[in-house]
């Protein structure tokens, strides 16, 4: 498993909620995700959005290491993710992604989309550097 670190010390309780809500899609907790979203501002109808997200992001694990809904961790990939959600929500409305090492690139539309549906519902995520982290190699045993 990759470092994680504590939520709590690295995420506002605007970005707290809603990576909880995003988990809580991702375990198939719907009305759990739709409280957590809609206390945030994200409007039921734009829910789906962030369905897609989870349900990309699903696809690509082990790659992708989305926490369980009830972790007080955060993993590296879902702080890059915050990341990259931040950026684009205060990116015009044509704003994309730069180009990312760690956040493959068949999620970067819908990264995009679920950061614009924040910036349009007044989501506001803490400022933070996208790192561009390259994955890390693990060496074979010689």
């Amino acid at each position: 498993m990759k470092r994680v670190i504590v939520c709590a010390n690295h995420c506002s309780p605007v970005e707290q909620c809603l990576l909880k809500g995003l988990r809580a899609i991702g375990w198939t907790e719907p009305e759990k995700a739709m409280e957590l979203l809609t206390r945030i501002g994200i409007e039921p109808a734009r829910l789906v959005v962030f369905e897609a997200l989870v349900a990309a992001l699903l696809a690509r694990a082990p790659v992708f290491d989305l926490l369980g809904p009830g972790s007080p961790y955060i993993s590296p990939d879902e702080l890059d993710l915050l990341a990259a959600l931040a950026q684009i929500s205060r990116k015009s409305s044509d704003g994309h992604l730069p180009p990312q090492h760690r956040l493959p690139k068949v999620l970067h539309p819908l990264i995009e989309r679920c950061g614009h549906t924040l910036a349009e519902c007044a989501v506001h995520l803490k400022s933070r550097p996208l790192f561009n982290r390259r994955p890390t190699l693990v060496k074979s045993p010689s």
